[in-house]
């Protein structure tokens, strides 16, 4: 893990954690951004998953969000297509090893795409999914916990109980 991808404060109050958006494309690039007020989200649009064309930014209230989950998502018709690439590859290699070898590489980027890390904000009743590659999966799950820290903090903020 890239040490300029994850930010924090001493305290724990804010964090920011960087991540690829694209299995293939990981030069795309989105963040997530955590303080003690807010949960922002910024992701790339891409025009076919290649070519950045500005960004969709979400801010959610910390008082408005219930929780936050991390959970696997695997899309089937990805990593059928993606297998089909890579058979078709093995197929190939004896006619032509150079195009083989980019149709091997490129059904195995495309059945890896279908892997996927889904980060779920549930923000006033309604649920808004972040998608991440697999290989992405340490820095959502270090974004989920601080999440779940600064619900914590709110909550035990306001608690009289605990003062």
């Amino acid at each position: 893990m890239d040490k300029t991808d994850i930010t924090s404060t001493i305290a724990g109050q804010t964090q920011k954690v960087i991540f690829a958006l694209s299995t293939i494309f990981f030069w795309v690039k989105g963040s997530i951004k955590v303080d003690s007020r807010f949960v922002k989200v910024e992701t790339k649009n891409t025009i076919l998953g290649v070519i950045p064309a500005g960004q969709k930014n979400r801010t959610f209230p910390l008082k408005n969000l219930q929780e936050a989950n991390l959970s696997s998502s695997y899309d089937v018709k990805a990593m059928f297509f993606g297998l089909v690439i890579l058979i078709i590859g093995f197929f190939v290699m004896k006619a032509n090893f150079l195009i083989a070898l980019i149709l091997m590489v490129i059904g195995i980027a495309v059945f890896c795409a279908g892997i996927k890390t889904v980060l779920v904000i549930v923000s006033a009743g309604s649920e808004y999914a972040v998608d991440a590659p697999f290989f992405e999966k340490t820095k959502m799950n270090t974004i989920k916990d601080a999440i779940d820290e600064a619900l914590a903090y709110d909550t035990d903020k306001t608690d009289l109980n605990l003062h």
